[in-house]
């Protein structure tokens, strides 16, 4: 509550005070061993070091600019026109 998103991920990714979760908007309890937490960040200087040693940090290459021009070619020009909040010129 009185942390941010770091100290929430560290209180619940640690099994020894938090074994069980409950899913208040599901109404459902878990064993956290058993789930796989995946998460994202453009820097890593931004995570609190506790968090980072904990975890498998897996580095991926972002899109070249020819891959984004396709994205835009393929998945944004063909929205209807108005869906998008773009007008056509």
């Amino acid at each position: 509550m009185h942390g941010g998103p770091s100290t929430a991920l560290l209180e619940v990714l640690d099994l020894e005070q938090n074994w069980n979760f409950d899913y208040d908007y599901i109404n459902i309890s878990t064993y956290l061993s058993q789930d796989l937490f995946i998460y994202t960040a453009s820097f890593l200087n931004t995570i609190s070091s506790l968090l980072l040693d904990q975890r498998e940090i897996v580095h991926l290459a972002g899109f070249l600019f020819d891959e984004k021009v396709v994205i835009v070619n393929r998945f944004l020009v063909p929205n209807p026109i108005g869906m998008d909040g773009l007008k056509r010129h």
